[in-house]
């Protein structure tokens, strides 16, 4: 990426020099569970019991799935534990640019560029996203023009990312633009950009079910299957949205909707357990409190995130139960970088589409939860140790 960052001469904004080791097992473990996730979803018994829960617009199936899935780990003394699933996850192109740091100036051509192969198989998912929702409206013409869209682009972290995946699309000859809703036209006939038609969005927007006033064209535009929109309210509600850990660390639940007992305690392992808040007395919560880790059901990243081990009765008593969901605690490790006095916290992030892996990078951070705010955090290489 050309945006350099102002804290560390030399590297692109939010990439860090730091080999991040992971053991062979550990990947594989993480590798299964987000091919199995996914899998989940050819399940009828899943759908049948999922469907009638989630947002509406979910329950619209567009007839294809989502580009850069995330899935996030900590690495504990037992192994990877899943902690958060995303339809918009960014640092995608961080993953690529991990590896060679260091490199400036052009991103997807000469000796330094992530190599063809890599960069086929990320455009490959693209493609292939384009393929199913052509197939599934009617649609005989290739893909031609794509958005890369978020609320207030260039006032977010991410924003170098996306203007990197604005030009590697535009180098693999598909017009691509980063941009806010608000330059958008959006209705029911579907998106036009300075007047012409867009055919994909790349939704990178944490408006995940389309409720907001600014996305109410473009939830016509995508019920009427006018445009590819990928990541969509479908696949967050199928499967990142939070409530769906509740079923998902549960062994008993899985073996309900047909998976044997083996595979399902071997999913629910990896899964730290998730109950709602309200199935907890406040007085039974508040003493075994510590083991717990309180999120927002309807947040996105880290926002509203509470350690149990933090946690003020102030706070508790603030606390909405119905709308809480509390996660057993998996602490992550930590990484020494030769350029930071102290270590940092690492969580690591898979990048998929469908069961295709493709590509993962660590998250350094300091503080409670994952964050961005200090200047030594940031995505770092992750290396098979």
């Amino acid at each position: 990426m050309n945006d350099a960052s102002p804290s560390r001469p030399g590297l692109p904004h939010g990439v860090l020099d730091c080999q991040t080791p992971v053991s062979r097992q550990n990947v594989k473990r993480m590798a299964w569970l987000a091919k199995s996730l996914h899998g989940l979803l050819t399940l009828p018994a899943y759908r049948e019991r999922v469907e009638p829960t989630i947002h509406p617009t979910a329950q619209f199936d567009p007839g294809h799935f989502s580009v850069m899935m995330g899935f996030d780990f900590h690495i504990t003394d037992d192994g990877p534990r899943l902690i958060e699933v995303n339809t918009n996850a960014g640092g995608g192109l961080f993953a690529y640019q991990t590896t060679r740091p260091y490199v400036t100036g052009a991103d997807f051509v000469g000796q330094y560029a992530p190599p063809t192969h890599h960069q086929k198989q990320l455009l490959d998912a693209f493609l292939t996203e384009w393929g199913l929702f052509a197939r599934h409206n009617g649609v005989e013409r290739p893909l031609r023009r794509l958005v890369i869209m978020d609320d207030n682009p260039t006032g977010q972290y991410l924003y170098p990312e996306m203007r990197a995946f604005e030009r590697f699309f535009n180098h693999w000859d598909v017009a691509a633009t980063v941009c806010a809703p608000e330059e958008l036209e959006m209705d029911e006939s579907g998106v036009r950009l300075n007047g012409e038609a867009v055919d994909f969005v790349y939704n990178r927007h944490c408006d995940f079910y389309f409720d907001t006033p600014a996305m109410a064209g473009l939830k016509a535009a995508y019920l009427a299957g006018r445009v590819c929109v990928s990541p969509n309210p479908r696949m967050y509600g199928m499967l990142a949205d939070k409530r769906r850990l509740v079923g998902l660390s549960d062994p008993h639940w899985l073996m309900e909707i047909g998976l044997g007992e083996a595979r399902a305690r071997r999913l629910a392992e990896l899964i730290p357990q998730v109950r709602a808040l309200d199935s907890f007395t406040p007085e039974a919560f508040w003493e075994e409190r510590k083991q717990w880790v309180l999120k927002p059901a309807a947040s996105h990243g880290s926002r509203g995130v509470v350690l149990g081990t933090a946690l003020r009765r102030n706070r508790f008593a603030e606390t909405d139960p119905a709308e809480t969901l509390v996660q057993r605690l998996a602490p992550p490790s930590q990484v020494q970088c030769d350029e930071t006095a102290k270590p940092l916290k690492a969580d690591f992030r898979l990048f998929a589409y469908q069961d295709r892996l493709l590509g993962a990078a660590a998250r350094l951070y300091r503080g409670q939860v994952t964050n961005f705010k200090d200047p030594d955090s940031g995505y770092a290489a992750v290396t098979i140790a």
